[in-house]
């Protein structure tokens, strides 16, 4: 039996800082033309500082700086969104195709590491469709990795799991679609409500681990592609009104989603797809609004493949 003892003191502080501006505003040419415009400006600055010190036998006290497992990172970032949209109306048909530029910045001044720039400018197509009681939405969503998955430390807190950085990610570039199609009935005092998403990511990031031969594990964030989710809901609501001021609300709902993602062990990659499920009925005696009993059922299921790639 072989006993390893692992003593030192990590400290870890991070100062988070955020601003940021936004302004709207829009033109109507025409009964059916009009153009809206909008611009977002944030800006950001992140300091994540990590010193472990070794213990000094003499003193008790921890006091030797361990550089290796030290470092700084002070990261500031510029994220600026401008977006131009035009909704053209023909009867109850809205159309709206937009663009949007979306200039990111970020600079990574490390303590013992090179300063890593990163620079993007993305021009990003955006659609809306609306008609009645149905509506659809895409748009291209980018976000920059943390400064916690930029880390160069290895955090070995827990020596039998260790996490480290990865200064090379890029931002993840995620497209969304959603469809909405809802309806009340006044005189019927019914609510429907189907709604749908689909997100597929480029340069998702997950973590990928190493597992050496004594059981060590060890991960760090990596950039993936082809990740996404789909999901979709049905909802029904339909309400009696009694004469001595009862009501009874009756709300069915289905809920059923996909998702696919990867996992990484010893160089080995292997997508993982989850299917789940859930099924639920509720229903609410409310008596004058004043009183109300509510009773909810749910019946869901999940299950999840793993497959190499």
């Amino acid at each position: 039996v072989q006993t390893t003892e692992l003593n030192q003191l990590r400290n870890q502080s991070n100062d988070n800082l955020n601003s940021g501006l936004f302004f709207s505003g829009n033109r109507k040419l025409n009964k059916k033309v009009n153009f809206r415009f909008s611009n977002s400006f944030y800006v950001f600055k992140n300091n994540n500082i990590i010193r472990t010190y070794d213990l000094n036998p003499l003193t008790g006290q921890y006091e030797f700086l361990n550089a290796g497992l030290s470092n700084g990172l002070e990261r500031n970032g510029l994220n600026n969104i401008a977006g131009l949209t035009s909704d053209l109306s023909i009867k109850k048909l809205t159309i709206s195709p937009g663009l949007q530029w979306q200039k990111l910045d970020i600079i990574n001044k490390y303590e013992n590491n090179l300063a890593v720039k990163q620079k993007y400018d993305y021009i990003l197509p955006t659609l809306g469709v609306r008609w009645k009681s149905l509506s659809f939405n895409y748009r291209i969503l980018v976000q920059a990795p943390t400064s916690t998955d930029l880390s160069p430390v290895v955090d070995n807190s827990n020596p039998l799991y260790q996490i480290l950085g990865n200064p090379d990610l890029v931002p993840t570039k995620r497209h969304s679609f959603n469809g909405r199609f809802f309806r009340y009935i006044d005189k019927r005092l019914i609510n429907l409500d189907l709604f749908s998403s689909f997100n597929y990511s480029t340069d998702a990031i997950i973590r990928e681990r190493f597992v050496t031969p004594d059981g060590v594990q060890i991960t760090r964030p990596v950039n993936v592609d082809d990740v996404f989710r789909w999901y979709i809901s049905t909802s029904f609501s339909k309400q009696y009104k009694f004469s001595n001021n009862w009501k009874l609300e009756i709300r069915p709902s289905i809920n059923y989603n996909i998702g696919r993602n990867f996992v990484i062990v010893n160089g080995v990659k292997s997508a993982s797809k989850t299917r789940s499920g859930d099924a639920s009925i509720s229903f609410s005696f409310n008596w004058n609004d004043i009183f109300e009993f509510s009773q909810d059922y749910m019946f869901n299921k999940s299950h999840t493949d793993y497959q190499s790639t």
